[in-house]
């Protein structure tokens, strides 16, 4: 499967969840290249305590560990790559369903959307398709 393909599949599997989920959320790192242990950190002791180090990969950023991509608006917009922008964010008559669409600036012809339970699935589909896009 190629990394778009990979993308995509996690989009479907983004709308298809009834909620947060943190092994999508592993997994949307490792089809991003970057480190997927979400449990597998040490430090806090170390060298420098403010440093948290992954025991798998080495990997000193902290930041880089699983965000909660699933269940954060805030987490899910840190996806959204550079250059694009939302075109629209629409919730169903009942509340049970939110659409987030995306475009890149310049490009209203392109636009990607997710559609999922949650604005945070929606958002994060959404971003997870406008990256495969530039790729």
């Amino acid at each position: 499967m190629t990394n778009r393909e990979t993308l995509r599949s996690l989009a479907d599997a983004c709308e298809a969840l009834s909620g947060p989920c943190r092994e999508t959320d592993a997994l949307i790192l490792r089809a991003l290249g970057r480190c997927p242990h979400v449990k597998t950190v040490a430090g806090f002791g170390g060298v420098d305590p403010r440093v948290d180090v992954c025991t798998e990969c080495g990997e000193e950023d902290p930041f880089d560990f699983a965000r909660y991509y699933t269940a954060s608006i805030d987490e899910a917009m840190s996806l959204v790559p550079e250059g694009w922008q939302t075109l629209a964010v629409e919730q169903s008559h009942d509340g049970a369903e939110w659409i987030w669409r995306l475009y890149p600036q310049y490009r209203s012809d392109l636009a990607v959307f997710g559609q999922a339970g949650s604005a945070a699935l929606a958002l994060t589909a959404a971003s997870l398709r406008a990256i495969g896009e530039g790729l």
